[in-house]
């Protein structure tokens, strides 16, 4: 059976209730990425990344490009959480800095994030619906 990991950062609320989504659909595991350490992802045959971009930073990229050694033998799904949409110039720069190695290895998807301040559209489950479906493929 398939171990499945879900391993997020998150300053706003997003990327945690994401993962707290993914983890009930997909019976996985849930790990805060400051609290994590590599060994305790070696059992996982799959491992979703998910966090937001700040200051043009893509948190989870340096802990994956850190580990990728260690990560070579696992499924790596990143999930790039933000308030603009995937065909707004300043996120596809923001995939254009990921490092190749990283994007050849990693299914990267982009969904939206609700940023602080109470007029912004709220996060929705059914966001998580097209990556669900890859990962249950």
């Amino acid at each position: 059976m398939e171990k499945v990991a879900v391993v997020y950062k998150t300053k706003y609320g997003s990327s945690e209730k994401y993962a707290e989504w993914l983890s009930k659909s997909l019976k996985a595991d849930v790990y805060e990425m400051d609290n994590t350490k590599i060994d305790r992802l070696k059992g996982y045959n799959t491992i979703i990344f998910i966090s937001g971009v700040y200051a043009g930073r893509i948190e989870f990229v340096n802990f994956i490009g850190k580990h990728f050694n260690e990560l070579s033998d696992k499924k790596l799904v990143g999930i790039i959480v933000g308030a603009l949409p995937e065909n707004n110039w300043w996120s596809r720069i923001n995939y254009l800095l990921i490092p190749g190695r990283l994007k050849k290895k990693v299914k990267f998807f982009k969904i939206y994030g609700k940023p602080p301040g109470e007029e912004a559209e709220p996060i929705k489950k059914s966001n998580l619906d097209s990556i669900i479906a890859y990962l249950k493929r």
